[in-house]
């Protein structure tokens, strides 16, 4: 779908430059050379192309950490750190989208709710993982 494409494109550039808040769907629909109602054809409102934008960024972030996170060695808390720090140094060039992104999670619909935690899924397990373990050995209380 040229037109969905375009749309992510013009946002993604679009929230780069002038931010969330200054990235009107008109700006976006000019960008993509749609008009307004072609974005809406492809996406409910700017808040959606918002959580599309990071959830594409995200997924293939949790799914790397997914394949690295066997190989990550040391306690508990040094495995989670390195987590961490991998999230952070990927997110924080990205962080007005990032706040954007939490701003907007006080009021989207159960849909994007949903997709959040569906996406987050797998980021939760790997962590529950590591206290799990980390629990077993001794390293930190229980009750994960």
């Amino acid at each position: 779908m040229a037109s969905r494409a375009r749309v992510l494109e013009a946002a993604r550039s679009l929230f780069e430059e002038v931010g969330f808040q200054g990235a009107t769907v008109r700006l976006i629909a000019e960008r993509a050379r749609l008009s307004p109602a072609g974005v809406f054809t492809t996406f409910d409102d700017k808040v959606a192309i918002l959580c599309h934008i990071v959830g594409e960024h995200r997924e293939r972030l949790f799914e790397e950490l997914a394949r690295t996170v066997q190989s990550l060695k040391g306690s508990a808390r040094d495995r989670i750190l390195r987590i961490v720090a991998t999230i952070y140094a990927d997110e924080f060039p990205r962080l007005p989208m990032v706040a954007a992104y939490l701003g907007a999670s006080y009021g989207w619909s159960q849909t994007a709710e949903d997709e959040h935690r569906r996406l987050h899924a797998g980021l939760c397990a790997v962590i529950t993982d590591i206290l799990r373990d980390g629990a077993s050995k001794g390293e930190i209380a229980g009750h994960v």
